[in-house]
């Protein structure tokens, strides 16, 4: 994931910073690059709380190391 995340970085800003931006290169990313890793970050990411449906935790109460009695 973090070369994803790195690729997505740096396809960006070689789109949107610097003398060789222009706008259709942002377009470009906007259109193809995020669409792409949204579908793919799903894959492995938890979608846990995306539609406001929390996971529920449970409420075990832990010592002060953490640790279930």
């Amino acid at each position: 994931m973090a070369a994803e995340i790195a690729t997505l970085a740096y396809t960006w800003r070689q789109a949107n910073l610097g003398p060789e931006a222009n706008e259709r290169d942002a377009q470009h990313w906007h259109d193809r690059w995020r669409p792409a890793f949204a579908a793919r970050i799903t894959d492995w990411a938890s979608t846990d709380g995306l539609d406001g449906d929390h996971r529920v935790v449970d409420t075990v109460t832990r010592d002060e190391k953490g640790a279930r009695p």
